[in-house]
């Protein structure tokens, strides 16, 4: 790399660990990241085994949580830090794909600029879950494809590339659909047969690794009765969820239109690149071209038809697909960066002016969020008004123990918050309730203590700086005297 590169390089990495820093100290931690901390506090064994029985992820990511907590601590930045290395390590990366990509220069630098005050990807960045990691796998895997196909050594770079798909399907399931895209990508192109086989071999390979964990699933997965009914909560999604998915890409700000207008220039930039470059050479000659392709549209689109009757998976969700986000991000760079060449005369004020455009749909609704404050629920302040309240002799439930009673208790440092019982006639005449009366099966119990002859006195709502309906709700409720 030229000297210029690496300067532009070190800015990009250093603006994208402050915007990753600087919210930080202010984000509450959730009850997923609890899980995860959790998890990595008990014996490999014994974590394995709540790994299992949980049916949502791969074992992976917390045996990498587990060795960097017992290295540096579980504290809230403890268990944060893995997701903000690789948050931030996604973006050289993302620059190195770009460097890959045929007849452009800047297009990688563009996307991990863009990608670096990326809102969702700094979020994911910031919580202790797979997705960051994840989704560096993912563009580590789309890097691979440029040297699996390039002349060199091919047992090697396929001895690398199965490493990296077994380290994927043990990191998140959605990420068989990535390593798909990328196996699909390289067979159809014009590849030599040699590297066909090697490709192969290794996805068979890593399958057979993946095995043994799907095996000791199948006793969970039948007493569960799948996954359907256990996610059935995330409810099923829409087309305009699917074009907000492809969006977000670039950005959505706030303002009417706003996710259709990016999905139009996210669609626009895409097919004028798949289009300048099909004049050129044939797209299976661009094998690169094809896997960021496939990437950017085959799991999102599979997740969506799964989601749907007669399959029933609701699966759907940006945070399983942040892979997507982020390569249909450079490929929309791509398709910029190539719309400019065409005009050669002019190319460095299309390429500016364009880069201008998207960089503004990116920065826009990262600096509104935060200006608006938290991206997530306050239950470091929730827990500051329940210590108050226990200080006052008055006993707190929540009709959500596996939510805000674990992160509350997490903060209170003590078991400050109960579930609410199912007999209320053991609650004493005086009690404080913690519920989101969004949620349908939480505000009926809440209506159902009002039946029962409970009166709300003050009502405290929590949310956060999007004002998101699912915050949460601190009622005082008195029993009255009854005949």
């Amino acid at each position: 790399m030229s000297r210029r590169a690496l300067v532009v390089l070190l800015f990009i990495v250093i603006l994208g660990a402050a915007a990753r820093f600087i919210t930080l100290s202010r984000e509450s931690v959730d009850g997923d990241e609890l899980f995860s901390r959790s998890i990595a506090l008990l014996p490999i064994h014994s974590g394995l085994d709540v790994v299992r029985n949980d049916l949502v992820h791969p074992p992976f990511y917390y045996l990498l949580l587990k060795a960097g907590t017992t290295v540096w601590g579980a504290s809230i930045l403890g268990i944060r830090l893995w997701s903000l290395v690789f948050g931030v390590a996604t973006l050289p990366l993302v620059m190195a794909v770009g460097t890959t990509l045929p007849g452009v220069r800047h297009a990688g630098v563009l996307a991990a600029a863009m990608l670096a005050v990326n809102e969702y990807h700094i979020f994911y960045s910031q919580q202790a879950r797979s997705y960051a990691f994840y989704t560096f796998l993912v563009m580590l895997l789309v890097f691979w494809v440029s040297a699996i196909t390039r002349e060199g050594d091919q047992i090697l770079s396929s001895v690398v590339g199965c490493s990296l798909m077994v380290l994927l399907l043990y990191t998140h399931y959605v990420a068989a659909l990535y390593v798909l895209a990328v196996i699909v990508a390289i067979l159809v192109c014009n590849v030599p047969k040699r590297t066909k086989i090697f490709v192969t071999l290794a996805s068979v390979t890593a399958a057979m690794a993946f095995v043994p964990w799907i095996i000791t699933l199948a006793g969970v997965y039948r007493a569960r009765h799948g996954v359907g009914e256990n996610l059935d909560w995330q409810g099923h999604p829409s087309l305009y969820d699917l074009k907000g998915i492809w969006a977000s890409s670039l950005g959505i700000m706030e303002f009417k239109g706003a996710t259709t207008l990016a999905f139009c220039l996210v669609a626009m930039l895409s097919v004028t690149a798949l289009i300048q470059l099909s004049r050129r050479q044939s797209l299976r000659d661009a094998p690169i071209i094809v896997a960021l392709a496939l990437v950017s549209i085959l799991p999102p689109l599979a997740l969506f038809i799964l989601s749907l009757k007669p399959f029933n998976y609701p699966l759907f969700g940006l945070r399983h697909l942040l892979p997507s986000i982020i390569a249909l991000c450079l490929f929309s760079c791509y398709g910029l960066e190539t719309i400019a060449r065409h005009f050669e005369r002019h190319y460095r004020l299309l390429f500016a002016t364009g880069s201008s455009v998207l960089l503004t749909f990116a920065f826009i609704p990262t600096f509104t969020a935060i200006a608006h404050g938290p991206s997530r629920y306050p239950y470091e302040t929730i827990a500051s008004a329940v210590r108050l309240q226990v200080d006052n002799g008055r006993k707190v439930y929540t009709t959500w123990p596996d939510g805000i009673a674990v992160t509350v208790n997490f903060y209170c440092r003590a078991d400050c918050v109960q579930p609410l019982p199912t007999d209320y006639s053991i609650l004493g005449k005086q009690i404080v309730l913690l519920y989101r009366p969004h949620v349908p099966q939480e505000a009926q119990r809440y209506q159902d203590l009002i039946k029962e002859g409970f009166t709300a006195g003050f009502n405290t709502y929590y949310t956060n700086g999007r004002q998101s309906a699912f915050g949460t709700s601190m009622t005082l409720l008195t029993q009255e005297r009854r005949n």
